[in-house]
């Protein structure tokens, strides 16, 4: 699937993962990982990642607990709950989840998220819900904990290959000049109460932006905006209102 849509795929088998190594991808999936990484292999990564590095973690049964410390500065955490089966249209609109209308999964370790992450999908088992994919907002890293999902049989699934077609463009692609805005709001709000609206805005592009205007509307009238003079390459800028 991957090679037919243009991307170079090279397997690591033995070895740690380090500087060395990632100096010449753009990409890391972490595709089912069982065995414990390295303080070194922690440190290499996430400075590979820092440096423009996309991170792809597709975690299952068996995954090391530092897995948990790799992924800590994305706001990613596994909570050692498993759960769903089947056919899940809970699924946030995203460029992650563009034609994606139903995500076809095979009981998932379940995943918490923080800033700079964002919850993208979930499964619904009883009355327990339980998360499964999710990427940062400047879009470096995305986190699938179904390992399900990129076998051969669930690639045929719901629209399973759309969505990892669209996580592998979505990281591996950059542009001249992209930016990305996130939104934290509730989904239900009581009459009467109030709540912290906080959208950020990043530069995921190659080049540096001048002049960024965010605005925050609220039924349709711009409530607060900024005016950002410039925006560095790899930076975000927080607004908040309440």
């Amino acid at each position: 699937l991957l090679t037919a849509s243009g991307f170079i795929v090279d397997e690591l088998t033995i070895g740690p993962i380090n500087s060395g190594i990632l100096a010449n991808y753009d990409i890391l999936v972490l595709m089912d990982p069982e065995l414990d990484f390295s303080t070194s292999e922690i440190s290499d990564i996430q400075n590979w990642v820092a440096a423009g590095g996309a991170l792809i973690s597709i975690p299952d049964g068996g995954y090391p607990s530092t897995l948990n410390t790799l992924m800590a500065p994305y706001g990613v955490q596994m909570t050692g709950q498993v759960g769903g089966y089947g056919t899940t249209t809970n699924i946030v609109n995203h460029p992650i989840t563009q034609g994606v209308g139903a995500i076809f999964v095979d009981w998932v370790r379940e995943i918490s998220t923080v800033p700079p992450s964002t919850t993208l999908a979930w499964v619904t088992e009883g009355m327990e819900q339980y998360a499964f994919l999710s990427a940062s907002e400047g879009g470096e890293v995305v986190v699938v904990s179904d390992s399900n999902l990129m076998d051969n049989s669930g690639l045929g699934m719901a629209d399973n290959t759309q969505l990892m077609l669209n996580i592998f463009n979505f990281v591996g692609i950059k542009l001249e000049h992209e930016l990305s805005v996130t939104l934290t709001a509730p989904t239900f709000l009581e009459p009467g109460a109030s709540v912290l609206l906080n959208a950020t805005v990043r530069n995921r592009g190659l080049s540096n932006e001048t002049d960024v205007e965010l605005q925050l509307l609220i039924n349709s009238t711009v409530v607060d905006s900024v005016l950002i003079s410039e925006l560095m390459t790899g930076e975000s800028y927080p607004l908040s209102y309440l």
